[in-house]
C-alpha cells in the first residue's frame, strides 16, 4: 500500500509524525528517504517527541545513532549519510539495535539497504518548494499496512 501526502509546512509534517505515533504500540522499523533538507531528520525529531520522549534531540549526523530511552523499550535514530559502508554498522554493532523490543529509524538507508532488516514503513520525501513537501509512504509489512490503512 502506499499513500501520498502533500505537505504545506512543517507543522503538517509534525501533524503527521503525531498521527503515526500514536498508531504505534510496539517496535517498528521507518526507514526515510529523500534529498538533503526535504524534512527527515525533523520529522524523526517530531515522532520522537510525539512518543513522548522528553530530552533534547539531536541529529545523529556525526554519530551514526542516537538513543532514546521510551517507556520499556529504545528508540534508536541512525543517519547513515556519512557511512562509508559495511564496516561502519559493525563497528556501532547495527544487529543489536533492530529486536522485536525496538523502535528504529533510519535516514540514508538507501547506502545500505541491503544490510538492514526489512522496514515496516518507507517515506520518500520530495521538495516541491521552500516550504512544500511531497511525501510517499510505503508499507512493506503486515504492521505497515495496518499502520498506513489507520492513517487515513
Amino acid at each position: 500500500m502506499k499513500k501520498k501526502i502533500i505537505l504545506n509546512n512543517i507543522n503538517h509534517t509534525f501533524y503527521i509524525s503525531k498521527k503515526i505515533s500514536l498508531l504505534i504500540n510496539k517496535y517498528i522499523y521507518l526507514y526515510l528517504f529523500g534529498s538533503l533538507g526535504t524534512g527527515k531528520t525533523f520529522f524523526c525529531k517530531s515522532f520522537i517527541q510525539n512518543l513522548g520522549y522528553k530530552g533534547i534531540i539531536n541529529s545523529p549526523s556525526f554519530s551514526l545513532v542516537n538513543e532514546y530511552k521510551f517507556k520499556n523499550n529504545f528508540i534508536y535514530h541512525f543517519d547513515f549519510y556519512r557511512i562509508n559502508g559495511f564496516r561502519d554498522l559493525i563497528d556501532i554493532e547495527i544487529y543489536d539495535y533492530f529486536n522485536k523490543k525496538n523502535i528504529c529509524l533510519v535516514e540514508w538507508p538507501n547506502k545500505v539497504l541491503n544490510l538492514l532488516p526489512k522496514a515496516d514503513l518507507h517515506f520518500n520525501f520530495f521538495f516541491l518548494n521552500n516550504n512544500k513537501r511531497l511525501l510517499y509512504i510505503s508499507s512493506n509489512t503486515n504492521k505497515g499496512f495496518n499502520i498506513l490503512k489507520s492513517l487515513f
